[in-house]
């Protein structure tokens, strides 16, 4: 449905106001409003407020939101025309209806609000992520999910690919007016188009007495001397970059007038921590341009104009150009440029006589990015489980690809793990084995800067082979079932080594028996470069089907007693020389038979 209002003001020609699907008593044409005001802002959503008669929506007698209630949801257009038919349109969604009752023939009023239609990205909380996509790539498709038209959205300071983005528990809103914060991107709705990054090219001349009544500069002061520190942890590297080596190179007149003022002014410099993400391919440039876009924000918010004009032809985005007219000692006239600016905040009325006015602030357009741009502007997160997807880290640092609950098909980047001890070639290596959970923590926060501090079990995945009421096993096994079994029940303490089913080996060392036990299904062998030795203050057994003793060289064996025996033959035999030899006596017994042989036998 189309309401229209048509009247005839000095500068203002005609106001139209539309609302679709409803038809009112002439036809589509609202034929009368109270007041209107319209607030627009690069800061938030656009409200407009229309009040009108009662009697122009509703019928004499009606309920007192009869008809009008169907307006809530409907788009709303607002069309301010000049005399040389400039146009400036607001469009946006009715969001509320208020009205009332009074004494007297207009029966009270109804007031008609709306909001501009980025709302709709202000729905709830989103998670997701993005990987190795450029900033505008990652907008569009989340505006394509709401039908947005994106031909206004061309970031301009943030053109590569960005290698892992999330937004977490933020509205569609939120995340794209933190992305523009970050990286130093307009971000807001112009009245008709969503606008990121390029400002619109509309520019429009004031001059102060002719349609514009009042205008004031503000200036400010800011701490520009800081420093930041930042760790990269790729090169194992302490990064620092100084705010005095960042040189912002655009600023107006009195902005250079604000900053070197502020130079004079704070002379101590300041140090903090830097502990978001840093590019791994050169994170001492991406530290630097942190640097800078902190300190070009700051100067952009140097120099602020606010001034009442009765020119309609104004937009949020757009550049003024405020000159005056003064008349010298001569009387001569002369124009006086007081300087081009960027309106960031534009608020509009109009009353039912056609009396029109609106009143703005502004910035100079000498500026490299937005004043409210930010590289804290962060996803926050809290601690959350995640599942293994990747342990093969191309660059050995023993890091795992991860996935949330809510990532899917994605998954984070080459994430690293907390361990007891890590070092060059040494400390505590385990790796989570893909499919398993983990607890995944936040470096500051920041959901972008994700590290591994632990794994868990569950349902699925339980230590049935060790848990007890007493906790008296610990343990450790790895994937192919390795296992290293502390026991610590009272009088059977031991530490057991086996595979999974102890069906090959089993390596015990039993505390309370002072045992050490080696067993297996197979060979054991054990080999030694230089020297083993055996040592008992016990006994010695060796036992086997059979036994087998060789020495490269020399063969010793010494005790008080020796005894050799065999139940069947024994054989002694020797390369070279046999000698046997008795300090005391020696006695050969052959039994049966003795038998000595040799080339020469001598017995003395």
């Amino acid at each position: 449905m189309d309401f229209k209002y048509l009247t005839k003001m000095d500068f203002v020609s005609k106001i139209e106001i539309t609302i679709t699907g409803y038809q009112g008593k002439n036809g589509n044409i609202l034929d009368s409003f109270s007041h209107l005001s319209l607030q627009q802002s690069v800061f938030g959503h656009h409200s407009l407020e229309i009040v009108c008669r009662r009697d122009t929506l509703e019928k004499e007698g009606s309920f007192i939101l009869d008809k009008s209630d169907k307006l809530l949801g409907s788009k709303i257009s607002l069309k301010i025309s000049t005399e040389n038919e400039d146009k400036n349109e607001f469009t946006g969604i009715i969001t509320q209806i208020s009205a009332g009752k009074t004494d007297g023939p207009m029966g009270g009023d109804i007031v008609i609000s709306a909001e501009s239609p980025d709302i709709l990205l202000d729905d709830g909380e989103h998670c997701r992520s993005f990987e190795d996509k450029t900033l505008e790539k990652i907008l569009k498709q989340i505006l394509g999910e709401y039908q947005f038209d994106t031909k206004k959205i061309k970031p301009k300071n943030s053109t590569d690919s960005l290698p892992y983005t999330v937004q977490y528990k933020e509205s569609t809103y939120a995340f794209i007016n933190r992305m523009a914060a970050k990286k130093g991107e307009w971000f807001f709705y112009n009245g008709t188009d969503l606008v990121f990054g390029t400002l619109p090219d509309k520019s429009v001349n004031l001059q102060y007495g002719i349609d514009l009544s009042q205008f004031d500069f503000s200036l400010k002061l800011d701490d520009l001397k800081f420093k930041y520190k930042a760790y990269d942890y790729f090169n194992e590297e302490i990064l620092s970059s100084d705010s005095g080596d960042q040189k912002v190179s655009k600023m107006s007149d009195k902005a250079k007038v604000a900053y070197d003022s502020s130079e004079k002014l704070y002379k101590h410099e300041t140090l903090s921590l830097y502990n978001h993400s840093l590019s791994e391919s050169n994170a001492q440039t991406h530290l630097d341009n942190r640097v800078k876009l902190i300190k070009s924000a700051q100067t952009s918010g140097f120099v602020t104009v606010n001034g009442s004009t009765n020119n309609p032809n104004l937009i949020l985005g757009c550049k003024i150009k405020i000159s005056e007219t003064i008349k010298k000692e001569d009387k001569k006239e002369t124009k006086v440029e007081h300087g081009k600016y960027i309106i960031t905040s534009l608020s509009q009325s109009c009353d039912r006589t056609g009396n029109y006015e609106n009143s703005f602030t502004a910035i100079p357009v000498e500026i490299e990015v937005p004043p409210y741009s930010s590289p804290h502007a962060i996803p926050f997160s809290e601690t959350q489980s995640a599942k293994v997807m990747d342990n093969n880290d191309p660059e050995g640092l023993g890091r795992v690809r991860v996935q949330f609950a809510w990532q899917e098909p994605n998954m984070s980047p080459w994430i690293r793990i907390v361990s007891p001890h890590a070092g060059d070639d040494k400390g505590f290596y385990f790796i989570p084995e893909i499919g398993e959970e983990v607890l995944v923590a936040f470096e500051g926060g920041n959901a972008e800067k994700p590290y591994v501090i632990g794994s868990m079990f569950h349902g699925n995945a339980k230590p049935e082979s060790w848990g007890n009421s007493e906790n008296d096993i610990k343990a450790i096994r790895t994937r192919s079932g390795h296992t290293i079994e502390f026991v610590d029940t009272d009088g059977s303490e031991e530490l057991k080594i086996y595979d999974y089913n102890k069906d090959n080996y089993v390596i015990t060392l039993a505390s309370h028996s002072s045992e050490i036990k080696i067993e297996s299904s197979g060979d054991i062998k054990m080999k030694a470069e230089g020297d083993f030795e055996i040592e008992a203050t016990g006994d010695l057994k060796i036992k086997a089907n059979n036994v087998e003793m060789k020495s490269n060289q020399d063969l010793k064996m010494e005790a008080t007693n020796v005894t050799n025996k065999a139940s069947a033959n024994m054989e002694v035999s020797a390369g070279a020389q046999f000698e046997q030899k008795a300090s005391a006596g020696m006695t050969i017994d052959g039994g049966a038979q003795l038998e000595q042989k040799g080339g020469i036998v001598k017995i003395n």
